[in-house]
């Protein structure tokens, strides 16, 4: 039996066992950025998008370049964390206002904040101005126009979820619910709260994407709302729970990063 006082004790069989003294001198070996581990992403495929372009994926199906993995147009996801940001888009149809339009192109990322709860404090964008000042014109919560000609604010309200594909455990990525797949993200939100396991990420979600048109008869994929969901088995639970004891950490201490998002307007229909 190994003995526990001068070992790192071993968890599983995959582990090896380490000299205490000598893992307390190891942990300087590796030294990077925030930005060298970002939380990959997981998208729907569309027609313009880069997963697409470079052949991992086709229209309609999920994707995670960073994992070199295609899913399918159906995934089993556990969600871990989620969070509400918005993001304001560069179209060249409809620039907002204040904005220069040689300086983007279309589907740049002009102005976002990545928590616009207003939980701990007003939601700030980037730069740090108050959204309530939003310089573009554009927050996320005001609609413009009278009666019954309503427009959408032009900032886009996204649930940002990070999650594990049900076979992967350890391998976390975010999946973004906007648009028109925005009430989805909140499906899940809800279904997250009222987990009959009383804990966050005690079930799995399935996801299916699905292609609608647009008045103008453009087509969009978007996620189907209501996802099946079913209770997690013991041993995927206590699979999960690594990954989801490292998230709670890293965004704790401010270290959860994401990768950057590369879309175009066309990809993110109303």
């Amino acid at each position: 039996m190994t003995k526990e006082t001068g070992l790192v004790k071993q968890e599983n069989k995959n582990e090896l066992t380490v000299p205490q003294e000598l893992m307390e001198d190891l942990g300087g070996l590796v030294n990077v950025g925030k930005s060298v581990v970002k939380t990959p992403r997981l998208k729907l495929t569309s027609a313009n998008s880069d997963n697409a372009i470079s052949g991992l994926s086709v229209v309609g199906e999920f994707a995670c370049a960073a994992y070199n993995k295609n899913y399918g147009k159906k995934i089993s996801i556990i969600p871990i964390a989620v969070n509400e940001s918005a993001s304001l888009l560069f179209s060249p149809k409809d620039p907002p206002a204040n904005c220069n339009p040689e300086d983007y192109k279309d589907g740049d990322v002009v102005c976002a904040s990545h928590d616009i709860t207003g939980n701990k404090a007003p939601p700030r964008n980037i730069d740090g101005i108050l959204c309530s000042n939003c310089p573009y014109g554009a927050h996320f919560d005001v609609w413009t126009g009278d009666g019954k000609v309503k427009k959408a604010p032009k900032c886009k309200r996204s649930v940002d979820v990070i999650c594990v594909e049900t076979s992967s455990p350890d391998k976390p990525m975010e999946i973004n619910f906007r648009k028109t797949s925005w009430k989805t993200g909140i499906d899940i939100v809800r279904g997250m709260l009222n987990d009959p396991s009383h804990v966050y990420f005690g079930s799995e979600y399935l996801l299916e994407s699905d292609t609608g048109k647009s008045e103008g008869g453009f087509k969009y994929q978007f996620i189907k709302r209501e996802p099946q969901s079913k209770p997690l088995d013991q041993k995927t639970f206590d699979a999960v729970v690594s990954t989801a004891s490292k998230i709670a950490k890293a965004k704790a201490s401010g270290n959860l990063e994401r990768e950057s998002e590369e879309y175009t307007n066309d990809d993110l229909p109303i």
